[in-house]
């Protein structure tokens, strides 16, 4: 599963999403714990209420401040064999 970290810029993180056609990543500390979630609907609010470009926003900024991990965040594993 595709993740970004606080400090990216939304600019990136937006163009991640749309590369692997999703609309939530997980957002996870240095240590690779999940700490929230980022979707499509936080990037475009803060593209509609900061008025900085997306370059120039982070995920810290403006990712949900309630972890809602497990509910909408499937992961599948295909095993070999």
């Amino acid at each position: 599963m595709e993740t970004c970290h606080p400090d990216d810029a939304l600019a990136e993180v937006a163009q991640k999403m749309s590369e692997h056609a999703v609309a939530r990543l997980r957002v996870v500390a240095d240590d690779g714990g999940v700490i929230s979630t980022m979707t499509d609907l936080d990037i475009a609010i803060a593209a509609s209420t900061e008025g900085r470009k997306l370059i120039d926003l982070t995920v810290r900024e403006a990712m949900s401040r309630e972890p809602d991990v497990g509910r909408g965040l499937v992961s599948v594993r295909v095993e070999a064999g």
